[in-house]
């Protein structure tokens, strides 16, 4: 269980790991309450669902109800619930087959308006990149 602190009041986490062969699932169902209503969400990310010796492909999709956001002209969030989601994918390439060489990570994806931690708050595309180590 978790606990985290979003822009219309408390999240309670339940949070589950499931591993199927050398893929890893995590799943992470989240409730809260604000005095005029209720909010909750759903997360799925699946790691190492491509798994090779130069690629490795990861997924995450999250789902969401909770109170309509004014990003505008900010104000408190309103009676109103929204549903939304966001759908990523990240690549990991690495050009050497040596086990502890760098890699390029890309990471794709897009969300709707609406709260997900380390996310912006408006609807958008992601686009990430970098380097990865695996160890």
């Amino acid at each position: 269980m978790n606990f985290s602190l979003t822009p219309f009041g408390r999240r309670y986490h339940l949070v589950n790991y499931f591993r199927y062969q050398k893929i890893l699932f995590s799943g992470d169902f989240n409730f809260g309450e604000t005095t005029s209503n209720y909010f909750y969400g759903i997360s799925l990310k699946c790691f190492n669902i491509i798994n090779r010796e130069r690629f490795t492909l990861n997924f995450h999709l999250d789902f969401w109800d909770q109170p309509r956001l004014e990003l505008d002209s900010y104000q408190n969030p309103t009676a109103e619930n929204n549903t939304g989601e966001a759908l990523k994918v990240d690549f990991v390439f690495r050009p050497n087959s040596r086990k502890n060489s760098p890699g390029l990570f890309v990471q794709a994806g897009y969300k709707t308006k609406g709260y997900v931690m380390g996310e912006p708050l408006d609807e958008t595309f992601i686009l990430r990149y970098g380097l990865s180590m695996h160890l």
